[in-house]
């Protein structure tokens, strides 16, 4: 059990995992160490800023301070410019340290700042003393460890990367947690720690500018009256990176923050899988692009895409049918000019003892009325609101069409990183954020499993809030990196280890598809395809050729591919 110690005119608190010392007159700041180490100097008041303005700190009480069984409180009460009242708690616990701030008056909420804020001399930010910071998302220049002063950001939409211009969507959100760390120290993980139907945030943010705080950004999309509290941010260690990481996910499934996985994983979800989506894209390159890659999703396209494979002794268990098997994206039912009989193709499948998924694209409002939408959307195509009640029975109307008549075994969801963002766009419901993307794919699974209780759910999320209506992970394609000349075999490879890395560490329950869409050049293709049953489940996206570089695939190519699979399925016992 923690005990706090007065030393002078500090608190202190220590144990095996850190010290913490707060000033016995000021509640201010807060000095953190870890492993003898410093951490950082943490400027505590934070702040909750109402779209009106920033939430200046004007004063600050001294802590009051209560030792627990479990952990030892600092109750630190703060002069707001917003609020009636803004309250820290932080709590010593033997491993982990955590904070909330609570506020009382009326406003709707831009951001809640952790570790920074401002007074009436200007902003404020906390002193670091550590000098690496980790993101799990992934990064245009396959970079995840920076120094302290970078800014780095989780999210349930696309951003561009201030470095390099690209967009980056691979995991829309990532595990909601920074680590850092001091020279002398392992690291240190920052979790961000909402109770179920709180996680009404888009953004958590890093900024390192002139010192260092932690962001949520709320964008006005959640009212105070009343009584608020913010998401505690937990602070855990771990050996390294990705032991920290997976700590800080562990420590929120511990308290209550996330559910667990609700039923064992279905064992065909282990099948190598095949989705045409390579070959829709080289197809569209071959032809010069009159075309998009979502033309040549055609039932004869798979089908001879799959007789193909089969005559090379390649046989995948899961087909997925990409984009665009559907006549309208918000009202999915198969477009009969391009799939006349889905059906049939479900069926002959099912008979070759394999399973068909199909591709979700999120959000896209195509042949939704208005008002099942979004008010506002940022995206031109429009969004749908699962919080909608009409549009919640347009989606299981159209999931009992899907699974149930046509027989499909389950879906992709792909576009997640188009969850709708900002102050002006408005849904029917509470939910927003992380809250409102998984409100879409809950309901989604929900319809489904209603149906198969097996059916498969395929997304993009590696946020634990995520584990029981999500059974495998994608660790998305590559298109987001840098032109592959820049990039050897190796990066490749590494990156895709990082990204594996990050989908375990935030639930080792989660089944992860490798993906194989990378953009690249045949050898460095290969290379990955290799690599793929040590990370996950093998993923094929290929049949003819590269539609990088045009070049055909080889005899040799499907005999390594054959070879491949056969050997991750004979480890799987199959």
């Amino acid at each position: 059990m923690p005990v706090v110690q007065r030393r002078g005119d500090q608190y202190v608190v220590e144990t095996e995992q850190y010290s913490i010392s707060v000033d016995t007159q000021d509640g201010t700041w807060a000095t953190l160490g870890r492993q003898g180490a410093p951490i950082g100097r943490l400027f505590l008041p934070g702040a909750v800023d109402p779209v009106e303005g920033p939430d200046i700190t004007l004063s600050v009480s001294p802590p009051v301070v209560k030792e627990r069984p479990e952990y030892v409180t600092f109750t630190i009460a703060c002069q707001s410019s917003r609020w009636r009242q803004r309250v820290v708690r932080l709590r010593c616990r033997e491993e982990v340290i955590d904070l909330d701030i609570r506020v009382q008056g009326e406003g709707a909420i831009e951001a809640v700042h952790y570790f920074g804020g401002a007074t009436p001399d200007g902003p404020v930010r906390s002193i670091p003393h550590f000098n690496r910071l980790f993101t799990p998302a992934p990064t245009a220049r396959l970079k995840q460890h920076f120094d302290p002063d970078a800014r780095a950001l989780i999210s349930v939409h696309d951003h561009q990367d201030s470095q390099t211009g690209a967009w980056l969507y691979a995991f829309t959100p990532a595990p909601l947690t920074f680590c850092v760390r001091p020279a002398e120290a392992n690291w240190l993980s920052m979790s961000v720690c909402a109770m179920p139907g709180g996680y009404n945030f888009e953004d958590y943010v890093y900024d390192g500018s002139n010192g260092f705080e932690l962001r949520l950004n709320y964008a006005g999309h959640t009212p105070v009256d009343g009584e608020w509290t913010s998401p505690r941010l937990a602070l855990v260690g771990g050996g390294d990176e990705y032991d920290a990481l997976q700590a800080g996910c562990a420590w929120r499934n511990l308290c209550g923050n996330c559910p667990q996985h609700n039923q064992p994983s279905a064992l065909w979800w282990r099948s190598p899988i095949f989705s045409g989506w390579g070959e829709q894209m080289a197809l569209a390159k071959l032809t010069g692009g009159q075309q998009p890659p979502s033309d040549y999703s055609t039932q004869a396209n798979y089908e001879g895409w799959i007789a193909q494979l089969e005559a090379y002794g390649v046989n995948p268990g899961i087909i997925v049918i990409d984009d665009k098997w559907m006549g309208q994206y918000g009202d999915p039912r198969p477009d009969t000019a391009k799939w006349p009989a889905m059906r049939d193709f479900i069926r002959h499948q099912h008979e070759a003892g394999r399973h068909v998924l199909l591709w979700w694209k999120a959000w896209d409002a195509e042949g939704v009325p208005p008002e099942e939408q979004i008010q506002g959307s940022p995206w031109p195509e429009g969004s749908v609101d699962p919080t909608n009640r009409a549009y919640w029975q347009r989606l299981n109307t159209a999931v009992e069409y899907l699974i149930g008549d046509l027989d499909a075994d389950g879906f992709k969801v792909d576009y997640t990183h188009h969850t709708p963002y900002g102050r002006d766009a408005r849904a029917e419901g509470e939910s927003w954020g992380v809250e409102l993307l998984r409100d879409l794919i809950a309901h989604l699974s929900d319809a489904a499993k209603e149906i198969k209780p097996d059916a498969l759910m395929l997304t993009q999320t590696p946020d634990p809030y995520f584990a029981n209506v999500v059974d495998m992970i994608r660790l998305n394609s590559m298109d987001a990196f840098e032109p592959a000349q820049s990039l050897s075999t190796g990066d490749i490879l590494t990156h895709m280890t990082h990204r594996a890395r990050v989908a375990r560490a935030a639930s080792a329950d989660w089944l992860i598809d490798t993906d194989n869409w990378p953009r690249l050049e045949r050898e460095q293709w290969l290379g990955y395809v290799q690599r793929q049953p040590y990370l996950g489940i093998p993923s094929l996206h290929y049949v003819s050729r590269m539609d990088s570089t045009g070049e055909s695939l080889r005899p040799e190519d499907y005999i390594l591919i054959a070879q491949t699979w056969k050997a991750y399925l004979a480890r799987k016992g199959r």
